[in-house]
């Protein structure tokens, strides 16, 4: 792809009008790896980017018995070793291997999936809660300012009082008794 040597090109994202690389994605980056450029000597291979690039051109002729040292290390490569060997071993073996693998897939998706709806249940949930919340604090502060004018300022125990009522239904029963009552006592008993 690139007339050099290097079989590695690493590109980050800047603009083309200032140059400048936005920190939003100071984390991206293109990789180019052209895997015949890539020479193997495992003495070599140190880097995570190296493991990987090796693994992926002598992939093939790697097993868990012949795994250079320099992949050993690494329980993911390890794992990809492995699972190669077994893809690649007896075609029954393979099939209920993929069989298995297809299971846990989809496992993690219908976990994942419920894991959605639930927190999508739970924040409706939430909101209606919230909703019923913001219900019963507006009547209760509409009960409050309009007590006020009619019966003055009520003390710390009876906003408690107040404050104790969970339902808009049990404030709305006060609110004909207010034009009755002299005081917020008589109101609340």
């Amino acid at each position: 792809m690139f007339d050099d040597e290097c079989a590695v090109h690493r590109f980050v994202y800047t603009d083309t009008e200032t140059g400048v690389a936005p920190e939003e994605l100071g984390h991206t980056r293109l990789i180019f790896v052209e895997l015949p450029k890539f020479d193997v000597d495992w003495s070599q291979v140190n880097t995570d980017l190296d493991k990987w690039i090796a693994f992926f051109k002598e992939g093939e002729t790697l097993t868990s018995a012949n795994l250079p040292a320099a992949l050993q290390g690494d329980p993911a490569l390890v794992k990809a070793v492995t699972t190669l060997e077994r893809m690649g071993a007896d075609p029954a073996l393979r099939v209920i291997w993929e069989k298995q693998e297809a299971k846990r897939l989809a496992d993690i998706k219908e976990i994942e999936f419920a894991a959605r709806k639930a927190r999508s249940e739970g924040i409706a949930e939430g909101k209606a809660e919230g909703i019923a919340e913001g219900a019963v604090r507006e009547a209760r502060n509409m009960l409050l300012l309009f007590g006020k004018g009619r019966l003055g300022q009520p003390s710390e125990g009876v906003v408690r009082r107040l404050e104790a009522i969970d339902t808009v239904a049990a404030l709305e029963t006060l609110v004909p008794k207010i034009l009755a009552v002299e005081s917020w006592d008589e109101l609340l008993a």
